[in-house]
């Protein structure tokens, strides 16, 4: 069956985006077979229902591993019946593993008042109406903005002392990733995070010019590119021109450019498409803001984002990128530039509006990684690495501005704090 781009459409493991693996099979659906002989994750698959476990041990191969998979999306990888594309049923489990039960039963808490075979006495249906109130044990646990402040169950400071919430997300912390456990902080490296110029909105003023070499590196696999067309902001005003041959950059040989910026301030840069012969050497356009400079010449490494590597991410976490829709991945830091652990994002329009976390593949989802750059399907917040992915946000044109929002406990207990630096959102097609 063909559908579309999709080359045979029953099945995930034949889509565009898809990893090109070792088995005679056009993977991708770009009419090409095994043109890309790398080694790739494969992650345990203990029930055997194409999903990997989240969090476990990846090995690397080309051709496929019995009893693997590409994917570390399962949330149970003992139960067939549950996976990322199992249908949702009222029974006190995450069926379809996005991190929220019974959506759709009316869970919030209370009698049958629908006698809809749901525990809700509220709004029946799963329905968000944002005109409650929200600390209570229902209504912190619920998926559900209740009094419409843009912050939804433990997100929100009035669930911050209800018990459901007060151990869920950790403290800011920064550090290491766990030996004994990879999905957490190592204890023995953990400190608070600096967040002591929270709530000023202040960028750095930035001394001197200083100037620097900035070394585009692909995101995913670190290659470099000549020829790249970067146009660069050292005030870390982007804007909507076009690159221009006579005033911007091309990168060399060794995917550089020469910049010059205020020492210790901040700047942008945009990383303009280029057509390429297979997705891992396609660029896509890419837009990095808010970079802190250098207050000394060196060389320092910036990003570019191949096609495959934007379809990559997704795919790790078991959904596609829904077409005129834009993907974010950035890297929350605290006051003093180090990548922050247990921190939630959220983006939100320039109305004060949430782009919240949708429950099927083509709507908006909020992921991280785990501590070493890679997608980790089931983690709840940022890991030491700092890295955050938000897919399928629906800008409008070509370009939006947008705010990110940084969402997490300064203290184990405390209440929510939020950091909001502004960013645009380039939509991929």
């Amino acid at each position: 069956m063909n559908c579309g781009t999709d080359c045979d459409d029953s099945t995930l493991a034949r889509r565009p985006g898809q990893l090109e693996i070792c088995d005679s099979i056009d993977n991708d659906c770009d009419g090409m077979v095994d043109e890309e002989m790398n080694d790739v994750p494969w992650y345990t698959d203990g029930d055997s229902d194409g999903f990997g476990a989240a969090g476990s041990v990846p090995m690397n191969s080309c051709i496929p591993i019995v009893g693997r998979s590409l994917l570390a999306n399962d949330c149970d990888d003992t139960t067939p019946s549950i996976s990322v594309v199992a249908a949702e049923t009222c029974d006190g489990v995450d069926n379809n593993c996005n991190g929220i039960i019974d959506e759709g039963c009316g869970v919030d808490g209370g009698m049958d008042g629908g006698a809809d075979g749901g525990v809700d006495g509220g709004v029946d249906g799963g329905t968000c109406d944002a005109s409650g109130t929200e600390g209570t044990a229902a209504n912190c646990s619920n998926g559900c903005d209740d009094d419409g402040d843009g912050f939804a169950d433990c997100d929100d400071s009035d669930c911050a002392s209800v018990g459901v919430c007060s151990s869920s997300q950790p403290a800011l912390q920064t550090g290491t990733v766990s030996p004994v456990d990879r999905n957490t902080i190592d204890p023995a490296t953990a400190m608070a995070a600096d967040f002591s110029c929270l709530s000023t909105n202040t960028a750095p003023a930035g001394g001197g010019p200083v100037a620097f070499n900035l070394v585009i590196k692909e995101l995913n696999d670190g290659n470099t590119f000549e020829g790249l067309h970067v146009k660069f902001w050292a005030n870390n005003t982007p804007d909507n021109t076009i690159w221009n041959a006579a005033t911007d950059h091309v990168t060399d040989v060794d995917g550089m450019i020469a910049v010059t910026a205020p020492a210790g301030g901040w700047y942008a840069y945009r990383v303009f498409p280029q057509d390429g012969p297979t997705p891992s050497l396609e660029i896509v356009n890419s837009l990095q803001t808010s970079e802190p400079a250098p207050t000394a010449p060196s060389s320092i490494d910036g990003i570019s984002v191949s096609r495959d590597t934007l379809n990559l991410i997704p795919t790790v976490f078991g959904f596609r990128q829904a077409t005129g829709t834009a993907l974010l991945v950035g890297r929350m830091e605290d006051c003093v530039g180090a990548n922050v652990y247990g921190a939630r994002v959220q983006v939100v329009r320039a109305d004060g509006t949430v782009i919240a976390e949708g429950t099927t593949g083509p709507e908006p989802h909020y992921r991280y990684f785990d501590g070493t750059h890679f997608p980790l399907a089931g983690q709840e917040w940022s890991h030491v690495d700092g890295r955050f992915e938000a897919a399928n946000l629906p800008v409008t044109g070509d370009e939006e501005q947008v705010l990110v929002r940084m969402v997490g406990r300064t203290t184990a207990g405390g209440s929510v704090a939020s950091l909001c630096p502004s960013i645009r959102t380039p939509r991929q097609s």
